[in-house]
């Protein structure tokens, strides 16, 4: 039902201002003035209500990458999560069920977490500051993340454990540097469309 709505408002919309509409939906509505040139009561209402909106959503996409990189930077500093890993793993099936489930970055130095949250914070402050288009972020940031998570991730710890549980095996050996090749094409794509977008 959801996604027929967003269908049948998104081609109204289309049929109604055509070329007139752009990729942000709140400069949309600043152009939508009467006769005076002043905006609508209707779509001033919007705004108001699409900035509660972030305000909503910006924590927790902050959190979450805040989260992240303090994992990465424990990880560096202690190997928290790879002893922690090594010590379940080494566990019978029936005590890791009292194991803590707490995660092991929680007790990382004091101030390193700080250093971490409010660097990344001002990381985002000043991007949010200097980028005019938010479409060039997603870009970059979808050809990273997708090339990290779905082809780099898997296939770089596949061959990180092959060598180090010395257990081979031809064709995930094949697979995992095909899926290293897909990463790297993948990559150049979106960071070529990126770089286009910026140029253009």
């Amino acid at each position: 039902m959801t996604t027929c709505l967003y269908l049948v408002f998104s081609l109204i919309s289309i049929m109604l201002f055509r070329g007139s509409l752009g990729p942000s939906v709140l400069d949309n509505f600043a152009k939508i003035t009467n006769k005076d040139g002043k905006p609508y009561f209707e779509a001033m209402v919007i705004q108001v209500a699409f900035i509660v909106v972030l305000f909503c959503h910006v924590p927790f996409l902050f959190f979450a990458g805040k989260e992240g990189l303090c994992i990465v930077v424990d990880e560096v500093q202690r190997n928290s999560i790879s002893k922690d890993l090594e010590v379940r793993l080494s566990s019978p099936p029936a005590a890791r069920v009292h194991l803590s489930n707490k995660m092991v970055y929680k007790d990382m130095n004091g101030a390193v977490y700080i250093a971490c949250t409010l660097g990344l914070y001002a990381v985002e402050l000043v991007c949010a500051v200097f980028i005019n288009n938010i479409d060039t972020v997603f870009d970059f940031a979808s050809a990273i993340a997708v090339s990290f998570i779905s082809f780099w991730f898997p296939s770089i710890y596949y061959l990180i454990a092959e060598k180090r549980y010395d257990k081979y095996n031809k064709y995930y050996h094949n697979m995992a540097w095909f899926l290293n090749i897909l990463g790297i094409v993948n990559f150049a794509l979106g960071v070529t469309t990126g770089i286009q977008s910026i140029v253009q």
